[in-house]
């Protein structure tokens, strides 16, 4: 290789290092460490995995995707020249060097599996799209440019990666006016994906995806709202999930209650005082004295509305939900803080009672 490169009168540097067999596992770690220790902040790197041992290769990929991660380096080939594909080194070596055609194979895809994996496992535990979206935005825009954007499962990819990402965010930030259009948006961007050929790592994942946001409907916030909630409680965004879930009941209730805008603030406020009413007044007698004596018209509907039968269960779940969303809001920073291992159990209730109670209270209005 030495003399190769020489021969191509290169600026290249070249620096000879001796490594172990790796017969040992103490001689691979060493392995792993002389390799690791010369590589640079930024570097990018060519493999060559021809020679040495069988576990060389795997070693190599570790090293690769270690490095990515600690010094964020690229690689630009992984190269294995397949000399069996030819015929074995007593046949070749007895031939003129011009016939001496052995077939080079570029394993970086299998490297670049590895990014689709740990991207996939952040989209699965956590929601986390941002590797998803910058990958499917590096092998797109290639295909993208070559065609001047003609190519339409490029561009169908392309899509679906800005929705993921617009609906990431819209959950991770709590935009709950922008649920239902963001949420609808990803559902169509991934029919229009379909079946494609060109990533095949992505197609586990699309379906993964469309089972994900298919509780997710059209025109309907309320229910949008709460499979946000859901969501969120799959994938560990918990204090997302209280705020979406608790701000969703609340427009369920100025729309049950007062037929208003469930977005306005003056019948948000509202709700939020009748609940507060009828959850800490002790007696039915003492909440109506209140709301004939203090409150003003829409307020007194509001309180009556929660005073009729069956909303017992949906009061107290808007009282105590309230109560972990400050708790989380503010830190634990009060007297008697709940332990972390219970908001992820209480918000798993409050989201099969708020779904059965809107169910039940949808079909009876």
């Amino acid at each position: 290789f030495e003399t190769r490169i020489k021969k191509l009168n290169l600026a290249a540097e070249l620096k000879r290092v001796d490594i172990p067999d790796g017969k040992r596992e103490d001689e691979i770690w060493e392995i792993f460490s002389m390799v690791f220790e010369r590589v640079e902040e930024g570097d990018t790197l060519y493999f060559d995995i021809t020679h040495g041992f069988r576990n060389l290769p795997l070693l190599a990929m570790v090293i690769i995707n270690y490095a990515r991660v600690v010094k964020n380096i690229k690689v630009a080939s992984m190269d294995y020249g397949a000399m069996e594909a030819v015929g074995n080194s007593y046949e070749i070596k007895d031939r003129k060097v011009k016939d001496r055609n052995i077939p080079i194979f570029d394993l970086l895809a299998f490297a670049q599996l590895f990014d689709w994996s740990m991207a996939i496992d952040r989209f699965i535990s956590a929601g986390d799209v941002a590797e998803i979206s910058r990958l499917t935005e590096e092998n797109t825009e290639p295909i993208l440019k070559e065609t001047r954007g003609e190519d339409a499962q490029a561009k169908a990819l392309k899509g679906m990666g800005k929705a993921l990402q617009g609906f990431s965010s819209t959950i991770a930030t709590c935009r709950g006016r922008k649920i239902s259009e963001t949420a609808v948006k990803l559902q169509e961007s991934i029919a229009m994906v379909g079946d494609q050929q060109l990533i095949k790592p992505m197609t586990p994942l699309i379906e993964k995806l469309a089972d994900a946001v298919g509780d997710f409907v059209k025109d309907d916030e309320v229910r949008n709202g709460i499979a946000a909630g859901r969501w969120c409680l799959n994938h560990n965004l918990i204090q997302q999930g209280y705020t979406i879930l608790q701000e969703t009941m609340l427009s369920f209730i100025v729309i049950q209650s007062t037929g208003k805008d469930p977005y306005d603030k003056k019948y948000r406020e509202l709700v939020g005082k009748g609940v507060n009413i009828a959850t800490h007044k002790s007696t039915l007698e003492e909440r109506e004295k209140f709301v004939h004596e203090h409150l003003e018209t829409v307020e007194r509907r509001v309180c009556q509305w929660l005073e009729k039968d069956g909303k017992k269960d949906l009061l107290k779940s808007m009282c105590n939900l309230s109560n972990l969303r400050n708790d989380l809001n503010h830190a634990g920073m009060k007297e008697d803080p709940t332990g972390a291992e219970k908001f992820a159990k209480n918000l798993k209730e409050y989201l099969d009672t708020f779904s059965s109670e809107v169910d039940a209270i949808s079909k009876t209005t």
